[in-house]
C-alpha cells in the first residue's frame, strides 16, 4: 500500500496509476483513474466494469450510422433532418420516452427541421459512455 492509500501493483492505461482504496472493512471501494484533463476520477468496481474501451465504443458506433463520439467520450450524439417540423417534434417525442424507459438522459435542440440528439453516460456510471448508452442509441436509430 502506498502513502496514499492505494495498493501500488495495480496498473492503469499507458501506465496510469490504478488502485483499490481499503474501506473501512479491507475491501476496496473506488478505483481511481485519471481523466482527461490529468485529473483523477474515482469509480466503483461495477463501474470500471461497465466502462466500455474507447476502441469498443468506435466498433459498435461504425455500426450506427450518423452517432459519433464527442470530445472527451462522455457523450454521443447524432444530427438528423426531417421533412417537417412535426415530423422532427415526434422524433423528438418519440426519443425523450426510450431514454426515460431506459432511466438515461437525453439531451436535444431543435431548430426548423433539424434535430440534435446528445446522450450523455448517465451520473449512476460517472458520465461515461456504457452498452446502456448505446443500446438507446441503436434503438433510436
Amino acid at each position: 500500500m502506498s502513502l496514499y492509500g492505494y495498493d501500488e501493483h495495480d496498473q492503469g492505461d499507458a501506465g496510469a496509476e490504478v488502485g483499490t482504496r481499503a474501506g473501512a472493512g479491507g475491501g476496496p471501494e473506488a478505483v481511481v483513474r485519471p481523466d482527461d484533463q490529468g485529473g483523477a476520477v474515482s469509480l466503483t468496481r461495477s463501474q470500471m466494469e461497465d466502462r466500455l474501451k474507447s476502441e469498443r465504443v468506435q466498433s459498435r458506433l461504425k455500426r450506427m450510422p450518423g452517432w459519433r463520439m464527442q470530445k472527451g467520450g462522455k457523450s454521443i450524439d447524432r444530427v438528423r433532418s426531417f421533412p417537417d417540423g412535426t415530423s422532427a417534434a415526434l422524433y423528438l417525442a418519440y426519443s425523450a420516452v426510450l431514454a426515460r424507459e431506459a432511466n438515461l438522459p437525453l439531451r436535444a435542440s431543435m431548430q426548423g427541421t433539424t434535430l440534435a440528439i446528445a446522450l450523455p453516460g448517465s451520473s449512476k456510471n460517472a458520465g461515461i459512455v456504457n452498452d446502456d448508452v448505446l443500446d438507446l442509441a441503436e434503438r433510436l436509430g
